[in-house]
């Protein structure tokens, strides 16, 4: 195969994965933003462990025991995420529980079940 075809065949594909690249950007610029506010906010070994705790069926006490940080740790965590807006609160009668929003890893939401799953 000459190298003409080969940058023919290349041009090629790049026509058909514009479209398609096109039409994630905003997914993808998203998740590029909520990264950026979980390096800001969850920034320490600690913090990397109580977050994913944060599943919403938990009380903060409960994740303070489960990620083994004192419960301190967790009540001071909790404001910075809520305004960074990577948790949000479930309501089970007077008792708040954290919920964690997006993945620490990769940014995507996290999608659960109607049990926090």
């Amino acid at each position: 195969m000459s190298n003409d075809m080969i940058i023919r065949l290349l041009e090629d594909i790049k026509g058909q994965l514009v479209p398609i690249s096109d039409a994630f950007q905003g997914e993808y610029d998203e998740r590029l933003r909520v990264l950026a506010r979980m390096e800001e906010v969850v920034n320490t070994d600690g913090r990397k462990t109580v977050y994913p705790v944060m599943n919403g069926l938990r009380t903060q006490a409960e994740i303070a025991t489960e990620a083994g940080v004192s419960r301190a740790m967790v009540s001071r965590f909790v404001p910075p995420l809520l305004e960074a807006e990577l948790i949000e609160i479930v309501r089970d009668g007077a008792v708040e529980k954290p919920r964690a929003l997006y993945h620490l890893e990769t940014g995507r939401p996290i999608r659960r079940n109607k049990h926090g799953d």
